[in-house]
């Protein structure tokens, strides 16, 4: 990002001269803090640095609407750095700019042809101007002041980090210390064939009565009038028939009861079996919470309104019973019952199967043997600690175990979420020690480089979460939508 900062506060000296009426100019577009960016201040400087980076080439809006977030993002920082430079976090003198211009003459000078032989920048022409001429000097300095100052700012950051070179070793031998392949996976989620059945979970359900014990519960009577078109009727015509009959049966089921009104009209009264508050699911009618809330807040022989089913079905009830105990209704429970057990059975007998696997094969034979059953089984070379398996995934024991295989040998199993993994190593790979002294500088200098770079990203990232940030872009500008700050070096 410092490279970038060239042309941010380029476009920001000529920013001044470029003006646009589209909008209100005091319009609020940007907040950063404590600096605030109405639409004459952001739009002069965007149009300026959009005129920087457009270098005589036409800019396509993909690449408009780039650059705008690229400059949002340097603002940003621009702010972020100027924040921890005035709180003290660096101090410059002219003497470190000017060791700096010196040996790094800025871009915009070497463009002068004074400064130039040949139509090529002569760093010994710029060197003795810096000497003969006090006020070109301080213009330099003063140009190169901001740069300067952030590019120290970053390294001085960046040189908080701390990396130990023995736990670089450590990693190193780590990262070199892999194994080759093939893992397999047994997935109880195959074994279709494997199912429960109705008396098993009826089984079930006796066996483990007290699981299913409530308290306080409820239940309703109920007719059920559902559509029933005939060559005679249509789906209209009986529908229309139905809210006649079911406003009838309301009405004298709130005068007489139920029961009453059903054997004097001749329909079935039926039972919704018992329920607590706060079930989900009334058994015999549907998951209705307003319908169970409705049997708790009212005394018994109530009639709600008539509900309506979602498949069309109308209901007129009565709050029926009261029980202060009672236990689930099977039939109410019995298909998640039947998936409960089918699940448990797919799941014992993948163990099992995953058990015999191991004692009935070798690495040599899994192979065929995997492949008549049909399970997944993958290839995997250079597999290290931290390396996932494509189509497996990371499983850290997974790996760990791998490595403390010997070749030729099978991995423990290992469980991952009701599934087993193992694996067949086949070749095992041990990090060159001798090697270590040949590559260690070029490692540690990474691992640093990383460590500080890490570092860096992290602490502009508590110091943005400090900041009011307001972007309103979005309202003067075609954005793909807003973006994170970013930061790079």
């Amino acid at each position: 990002m410092i490279n970038r900062y060239i042309s941010l506060c380029i476009a920001l000296m000529i920013s001044s001269i470029i003006w646009s009426d589209i909008h209100d100019a005091d319009a609020l577009v940007a907040k950063v803090g404590s600096r605030t960016y109405d639409f004459s201040t952001f739009d002069n400087g965007f149009k300026a640095y959009l005129s920087y980076h457009n270098r005589n080439k036409t800019l396509s809006p993909q690449d408009s609407t780039r650059l705008n977030d690229q400059y949002w993002e340097e603002l940003i920082g621009v702010y972020v750095y100027d924040q921890a430079i005035n709180a003290g976090k660096i101090t410059v003198s002219d003497a470190e700019i000017e060791q700096d211009i010196i040996a790094n003459p800025p871009d915009g000078v070497k463009i002068i042809k004074d400064f130039q032989t040949g139509g090529v920048f002569d760093a010994n022409k710029y060197r003795k101007a810096l000497s003969d001429r006090p006020d070109f000097k301080q213009s330099v300095i003063d140009l190169s002041r901001n740069l300067f100052s952030y590019s120290k700012l970053i390294r001085t950051i960046k040189e908080e980090a701390v990396v130990d070179p023995d736990s670089v070793y450590a990693n190193w031998l780590k990262n070199g210390d892999t194994a080759d392949v093939s893992a397999m996976l047994f997935d109880y989620t195959r074994l279709k064939h494997v199912t429960a059945s109705d008396a098993e979970a009826e089984q079930y359900y006796q066996s483990n009565l007290a699981d299913y014990r409530r308290e306080d519960g409820r239940s309703y009577q109920y007719i059920r009038l559902s559509p029933s078109p005939s060559g005679e009727a249509s789906l209209e015509d009986e529908v229309k028939r139905m809210k006649i009959v079911s406003a009838v049966l309301l009405r004298g089921a709130r005068e007489k009861g139920l029961a009453a009104t059903a054997h004097e009209l001749g329909y079935e009264v039926r039972d919704s079996g018992m329920f607590s508050e706060s079930d989900k699911l009334i058994p015999g009618i549907g998951q209705y919470p307003p319908l169970a809330s409705f049997a708790f807040a009212n005394p018994l022989g109530t009639v709600p309104d008539i509900y309506y089913a979602p498949n069309g079905d109308y209901y007129i009830l009565e709050v029926h019973k009261y029980l202060a105990e009672y236990y689930r209704d099977f039939d109410s429970i019995k298909n998640d019952l039947v998936k409960q057990l089918t699940k448990e059975k797919r799941i014992d007998f993948m163990r099992n199967y995953a058990q015999e696997f191991v004692q009935k094969h070798s690495p040599t034979t899994m192979r065929a043997a995997a492949e008549q059953d049909s399970l997944l089984i993958v290839d995997a070379t250079s597999v290290g600690i931290d390396t996932p398996i494509t189509m497996l995934g990371l499983t850290p024991a997974f790996n760990e175990a791998i490595l403390k295989t010997p070749e030729g040998s099978f991995t423990p199993l290992i469980e991952r979420e009701d599934r087993w993994l193992l694996a067949a190593v086949h070749k095992r790979n041990h990090p060159d020690k001798q090697l270590w002294e040949k590559v260690k500088d070029e490692v540690i200098a990474s691992a640093i480089k990383r460590k500080q770079q890490e570092h860096l990203n992290s602490w502009y990232l508590q110091q943005i979460a400090k900041l009011e940030i307001i972007d309103k872009r979005h309202e003067f500008y075609p954005l793909r939508g807003k973006q994170p700050p970013k930061l790079s070096e």
